[in-house]
């Protein structure tokens, strides 16, 4: 079963009755190739360049109501069609009767008669004019008979009719010079051996050699076969309109299948386009949240050197005011730093509000900031900053105000190259080496 039947199985159901078997089959073709083309181009219309694009379900809805649409227009319009022609065609055949109902009865003109007339005994012959007579022409008949609602049975009433106006007298001279059999002859839509038949049958009554009772019989005869072989040049040529319009139906579906085809290729390409499209922007999303990522380790990075570079000035300030043991200092600044490093130290500089307590609070302070740092420059989670001995090692430290000034700034350097831009690095590393030159010492 093709997509035709699927979509528009059912034709009205007076279409056979009306029309015949073969025209409403014609006419169904018709109607689902109106009904496919509308859905066609419904598809194609929802397929389309829009700015909102209608999903492929509501296309389908709005291609499938066109097509039905379309689909009962073609029945309706062949409706009207047989209504107008046949209003057409009713007024003029009474228009043709009307015009040979008045012509049917002809009168003929009179001829001169002789006449004798004696005058003091000469005899004088003269003429003088005849009244004219009646005369019925058959042809005229024979036509308005076919003319009638019920052809087939005015024609067979065609003989009673001339019979009954030989009988009245009607047309005494002018039936013998008017052959009825003419309208046969002369009638070339007649098949040849029909009107051979009725030329023969016009000889015999010209001749006198075909009896009246006979002639209305033969009349009827060639009337009914004359009939028949109307019906039968029609149904013939019903046949060739019909074998040309299921030519014409099969090339319009040919097309139709091209169209559609067309179609199908267009909404597969556009599906293929519309993936593309999607893979490429889930592509330039990806890459715009990879760089995103990079931009964000990368701030990371920048902010992490600003706070170890701001952490080293903490650890300047503090070794300025002998808060921290370093190998710059004398033994004796190195015993009075680690002793206000104790926690005794501490607390008596918390409560005098010294210098150096502030500058190792802040110190401390900075450990959850640089925890936070490492972390949005790695991208590492939670559990794998918990596990990373060596990242947390270094992060204690260096936040450990209690160890020596050399052991905090080393351990700075290496969270920079680890995890910063590596700047703050390269400058303890040049502190700490023009140290050991000039002390002669190791850090520790």
């Amino acid at each position: 079963m093709d997509i035709a039947s699927l979509l528009f199985p059912q034709a009205p159901s007076y279409a056979t009755g009306l029309l015949g078997e073969e025209e409403a089959a014609r006419l169904q073709g018709q109607a689902r190739q109106a009904g496919l083309l509308n859905l066609g181009l419904g598809l194609l219309a929802a397929g389309g360049p829009a700015a909102v694009r209608p999903g492929l379900g509501q296309g389908l809805i709005q291609g499938l109501s066109a097509g039905q649409q379309a689909y009962q227009n073609v029945y309706s319009q062949r409706l009207q069609e047989m209504e107008l022609a046949r209003k057409i065609a009713d007024q003029r055949r009474q228009e043709q009767m009307r015009q040979l109902s008045g012509s049917i009865i002809q009168r003929t003109p009179g001829q001169p008669a002789q006449f004798a007339e004696e005058s003091d005994g000469n005899v004088q012959i003269g003429q003088m004019p005849t009244a004219g007579g009646l005369q019925l022409d058959p042809q005229r008949l024979m036509a308005l008979a076919a003319l009638s609602d019920n052809p087939l049975a005015a024609l067979k009433a065609v003989p009673e009719i001339v019979q009954g106006m030989r009988q009245v007298g009607l047309t005494p001279g002018g039936m013998a010079q008017d052959n009825p059999f003419e309208i046969f002859t002369a009638d070339n839509t007649l098949p040849q051996s029909l009107r051979a038949i009725a030329q023969r049958y016009a000889q015999s009554y010209a001749t006198g050699q075909l009896p009246p009772d006979k002639v209305d019989e033969r009349i009827r005869q060639l009337g009914e076969s004359a009939q028949r072989a109307s019906t039968s040049a029609e149904s013939m040529k019903l046949r060739e309109q019909q074998m040309q319009q299921s030519l014409d139906l099969a090339k319009s579906q040919q097309e139709l299948t091209g169209t559609l085809a067309k179609s199908q290729q267009d909404i597969s390409q556009q599906m293929v386009d519309l993936r593309r499209e999607q893979f490429a922007a889930q592509q330039q999303a990806l890459q715009e949240k990879r760089q995103e990522e990079i931009n964000k380790r990368e701030d990371a990075k920048d902010q992490l050197n600003t706070t170890l570079r701001q952490l080293k000035r903490n650890y300047d300030t503090l070794l300025k005011e002998g808060g921290i043991v370093s190998t710059e200092a004398s033994a004796t600044e190195n015993i009075g730093a680690r002793a206000s490093a104790s926690a005794t130290g501490r607390a008596v500089g918390a409560t005098v509000g010294a210098k150096t307590e502030q500058q190792r609070q802040t110190i401390e302070q900075t450990r959850p900031l640089l925890l936070n740092l490492i972390k949005n420059a790695t991208g590492m989670n939670a559990q794998q900053m918990n596990s990373n001995a060596e990242m947390q090692m270094y992060l204690r430290a260096a936040t450990d105000p209690s160890l020596s000034y050399e052991a905090n700034l080393d351990a700075m350097a290496n969270l920079d190259k680890l995890f910063g831009t590596g700047e703050i690095a390269k400058e303890i590393e040049k502190q700490l080496q023009s140290t050991r030159a000039r002390t002669g010492r190791s850090q520790w």
